[in-house]
């Protein structure tokens, strides 16, 4: 996608109750800590500003991520796709 920005990132959990002056928080990529137990990982495509905004919604399809994701339980167990590291 010719000029679009992408970024990814392990999602940054932050206390909205507690942020420092200068603290720098992505909406797209950063999430409330109330949610840390989710333990996400994001992508972002930000379109060029000739573009940014978009009339229809944008839909990508990415097929299967089993190969390089996960799902887990709470306790670590995996449910389906693959562990971190292998």
């Amino acid at each position: 996608m010719p000029g679009w920005t992408f970024l990814d990132s392990v999602v940054p959990y932050y206390d909205p109750y507690e942020l420092d002056y200068g603290t720098l928080i992505i909406p797209s990529l950063s999430k409330n800590f109330r949610y840390a137990y989710q333990r996400e990982y994001r992508f972002a495509l930000f379109p060029p500003v000739a573009q940014s905004r978009l009339k229809e919604p944008l839909f990508l399809d990415l097929g299967a991520l089993s190969c390089i994701a996960g799902l887990f339980r709470r306790d670590g167990t995996l449910i389906a796709g693959r562990k971190s590291g292998s």
